[in-house]
């Protein structure tokens, strides 16, 4: 089979390894950005602009709570109408998701004013609050913007035509590290990173503008009469099915950034940043397993072909398991040398957390299968309630990190917290609908590749300890 053939765009299964590749891609300059962005920000500020500037884009990434579900709801409500060719249906319910997304960025842009008062929840020392507060506000504004064009994302999301923007979004990654260089070396200081940002907003969203027109999702998007207020509503009501997963993990998110902050200070964000990025990467390559095959399997469904559905399931499932083991064992046997190269020995990163970052890469692929899975069959109950039991988790076992401030015990809690929260409610409501076991839907190869792969990280990990 030739390689066109195999990536070709007229067959489902064509247009999710262009789908997965192409964010593989995108994953891949992401990284060389984010490698990149460290030591250009130790060499011109040190570790204490580095968790500053870290801060900053962590807090601004959490204002897609401010999406409440539209994004995931609008992915999974447009695939139906597309599917079918009911174009009056699509063309209502992407005018109903562009109206809410164009006020979701007006709140954005508002909360872009409460820099200060966020400032000194984290307490940023005062000397940087006005720098913390200023960047937060342009990178809220940058945010904000974007809003009114994610309806437009979730079209080529849904119908898998979203590889030329990955590819887009790859290169202006790669640009915008290329121009927060310049803007060091012409004294910029942090404000290079927000003019980097701010070029990867143009040209991705020149894509998205180009490549919808041209595939007439604008047009019909804009078809017939515009929507009643009940429409709109509709859409609220059932985007809020999904919103509690983003919420809820933007939540969890405010809740380890501001235990970390508050208990190990600036630099104990620098160490985390540094020392977890590998496993914080390696999530991403994993959970594009699940992400790019969300559109495919839900388009199965919507089609009748549930159990069809369910055996591409536990293939892509059984394969990212296997993968988490390799990728994990490469993590305990090479992470260490990683931070101290990557830094020049400038971060002291402690050993011992090496082992429970590689545990919570697996532990948290195997939580974002499930939940997606749980979105792609439209299981309310966990879709709206398996993100509190994540929540709960990742509280009680943070609560010895406040009265015991130490990084090997914050790591571990991270690491645990994807096994005691969701993931038997999922696995449970998954297995329900299968007429077999997961095993049965799996060539012998695959089987014995995943065992391999667990054999090959506990080994790993004796390797290090002894």
């Amino acid at each position: 089979m030739s390689l066109s053939t195999l990536f070709t765009s007229s067959n489902r299964s064509g247009r999710f390894l262009r789908t997965l590749t192409t964010s593989y891609v995108l994953l891949g300059a992401a990284t060389i950005y984010s490698i990149g962005l460290v030591p250009l920000l130790l060499s011109h500020g040190g570790v204490s602009d580095l968790g500053l500037m870290n801060l900053v884009v962590q807090f601004t990434s959490y204002l897609s709570l401010v999406d409440a579900g539209l994004t995931s709801c609008s992915i999974r409500q447009f695939i139906g109408p597309l599917a079918r060719g009911d174009t009056i249906a699509f063309s209502r319910q992407f005018k109903c998701a562009l109206i809410i997304s164009i006020f979701q960025g007006m709140i954005v842009a508002t909360v872009g004013f409460g820099g200060p008062l966020l400032a000194s929840w984290l307490r940023i020392p005062p000397d940087q609050i006005h720098l913390f507060s200023s960047l937060f506000l342009a990178q809220c504004f940058i945010v904000a913007l974007g809003f009114p064009l994610r309806p437009l994302a979730s079209v080529l999301l849904a119908k898998q035509k979203f590889e030329i923007t990955y590819l887009v979004q790859s290169i202006a990654l790669l640009c915008s590290l290329a121009l927060a260089w310049f803007g060091f070396s012409q004294n910029w200081g942090l404000w290079s990173v927000i003019v980097g940002n701010s070029l990867v907003f143009v040209l991705s969203s020149a894509s998205l503008l180009i490549i919808g027109t041209r595939n007439g999702f604008l047009f019909l998007g804009f078809r017939g009469p515009p929507p009643s207020l009940r429409d709109v509503l509709a859409m609220l009501r059932d985007s809020s099915s999904f919103f509690s997963g983003p919420c809820i993990g933007t939540l969890s998110l405010v809740l380890q950034s501001s235990v970390l902050s508050r208990t190990l200070g600036l630099e104990g964000v620098a160490i985390w940043s540094v020392g977890s990025k590998v496993t914080s990467l390696l999530s991403q390559v994993l959970s594009k397993f699940f992400e790019s095959s969300f559109a495919g399997m839900s388009e199965l469904l919507e089609l009748g072909q549930t159990q069809q559905m369910l055996r591409r399931f536990a293939q892509i499932l059984f394969s990212a398991t296997c993968l988490a083991f390799l990728l994990a064992a490469i993590v305990v046997l090479s992470n260490d040398w990683f931070v101290q190269f990557w830094t020049n020995h400038l971060v002291d990163w402690p050993r011992i957390c090496t082992i429970f970052v590689s545990i919570g890469l697996i532990s948290t692929m195997l939580g974002k299968a499930f939940s997606e899975q749980a979105k792609v069959l439209l299981y309310w109950k966990s879709i709206q309630w398996g993100p509190f039991l994540d929540l709960l988790a990742t509280s009680l076992l943070l609560i010895p990190v406040m009265f015991s401030p130490s990084l090997p015990l914050y790591s571990l809690a991270l690491a645990l917290s994807p096994l005691l929260g969701s993931l038997a409610l999922n696995c449970r409501r998954v297995r329900s609908v299968m007429a077999e076991s997961f095993i049965s839907h799996l060539s012998l190869s695959l089987q014995r590749a995943t065992w391999a792969a667990l054999l090959f990280f506990i080994l790993a990990i004796l390797w290090w300890l002894f």
